[in-house]
């Protein structure tokens, strides 16, 4: 080959290795979790209920899956895959989505859960494995949200409060779907609060005292449909 054209051929994919790195970026995205604006203290801190009732927690997981980001353009980025998200592990906390296109991001979308297609692909690993404790069977799939406690009004053994939401079938699909306006100000740090609290705090939120326990895809919607009020962005200065 002329050496003249192999220089320029190199020098070409260099620029055009160069120009791919600048046009992409990674994005953080963290997830903290609270209940009524306060801290979640795992095993620690009581909280109360809309209907005064109170509970303490002990465990919340859940899955936070397909991650979509939209430009000002109406181009989308999607993650797809699911991440779990375990209040005990600092770390789970922290998604880090790479080699996204750099651009003005609108929006974030993504489901809580895990969409029909994972549910239905067998033994999976990493997020989706079933030594995570949030597998069902083969044939109800994944648990989409795990929360486990106590309160004085519930009247199971050890006052225990359990809720295993999943459910990926209708007419009891439990999967929710969370869309959030980005601030146009949004850097490559995207910082969400969950409050877990909105489970418990409307006007029909859960009675511990009727349902200490839904474990069940027939019933899974009492906590599902809250899911959307769930989230927000936190506002950074």
């Amino acid at each position: 080959m002329n050496p003249f054209v192999y220089r320029r051929i190199i020098l070409f994919l260099v620029v055009f290795m160069v120009s791919v790195s600048i046009k992409a970026q990674d994005v953080k995205l963290f997830f903290n979790n609270t209940i009524n604006n306060l801290p979640v203290l795992l095993s620690k801190k009581e909280y109360k209920n809309s209907k005064n009732q109170d509970f303490i927690l002990t465990k919340i997981k859940y899955y936070v899956s397909n991650i979509t980001l939209t430009d000002i353009d109406g181009k989308i980025f999607i993650a797809d895959t699911s991440f779990l998200i375990d209040e005990s592990l600092i770390e789970s906390q922290k998604i880090m989505l790479k080699n996204i296109p750099t651009g003005h991001y609108q929006s974030i979308e993504f489901i809580l859960g895990v969409d029909s297609l994972h549910n239905c692909s067998g033994a999976q690993s990493g997020s989706l494995d079933p030594l995570n404790g949030m597998f069902w069977t083969w044939n109800s799939g994944y648990i989409f949200f795990k929360l486990e406690g106590k309160s004085s009004f519930s009247n199971h053994a050890d006052n225990t409060i359990e809720y295993h939401i999943g459910g990926y079938r209708e007419p009891n699909n439990s999967i929710r779907k969370i869309m959030l306006q980005l601030d146009s100000k949004m850097t490559n740090e995207i910082y969400l609060i969950a409050d877990i609290g909105k489970l418990f705090s409307t006007f029909d939120g859960i009675d511990f005292t009727e349902f200490p326990s839904i474990t069940t895809v027939s019933k899974a919607h009492l906590i599902a449909n809250h899911f959307i009020k769930m989230f927000n962005l936190e506002k950074q200065q």
